[in-house]
């Protein structure tokens, strides 16, 4: 499973932590956090991601910045 404990290790290492191992090691869940990822081949170019466990409201411009959205649950949880 990946949550707001073990995702910034994931996605900006390529790291899987366990969620449990995640727990011990921060014991804080953020609401945010940012990770720095390189760009293509072009040395010193970082691109900055947010990772976030809240979704931006309806016809928000930061819609407009999303890269990737996780999700996990059944059909009718996402339906709108």
């Amino acid at each position: 499973m990946i949550n707001m404990y073990n995702a910034a290790t994931l996605l900006g290492e390529g790291r899987f932590v366990t969620v449990a191992a995640a727990q011990k090691a921060c014991q804080t869940k953020d609401l945010s956090t940012t990770i720095k990822r390189s760009v293509g081949k072009v040395a010193g170019k970082e691109t900055e991601y947010i990772i976030t466990d809240k979704t931006p409201a309806k016809g928000s411009p930061d819609w407009g910045r999303v890269v990737a959205v996780v999700v996990q649950g059944v059909k009718w949880q996402f339906k709108d």
